[in-house]
């Protein structure tokens, strides 16, 4: 698998999130806003395709729906 680096796109690979009252995305570390300002947020994320990773959450997925809607 090779990747590919996005050099000017921004990455929250770092940040610890969740969402906050009137579903406000909160930065747990400041307990603020989200910002892409944030000290957390990185540049260029290396991006890539898994086709083991992408078949294996499409089988889930398959399994998951049959599962809950009771389908053949």
């Amino acid at each position: 698998m090779e990747g590919r680096k996005i050099t000017g796109a921004p990455s929250t690979a770092r940040c610890l999130l969740a969402e906050g009252e009137g579903g406000v995305i909160i930065n747990k570390e400041t307990t603020q806003p989200f910002s892409y300002g944030d000290a957390c947020v990185g540049k260029g994320p290396t991006v890539a395709y898994h086709e083991a990773a992408s078949k294996q959450a499409r089988d889930y997925v398959r399994t998951f729906l049959r599962e809950v809607f009771a389908l053949r």
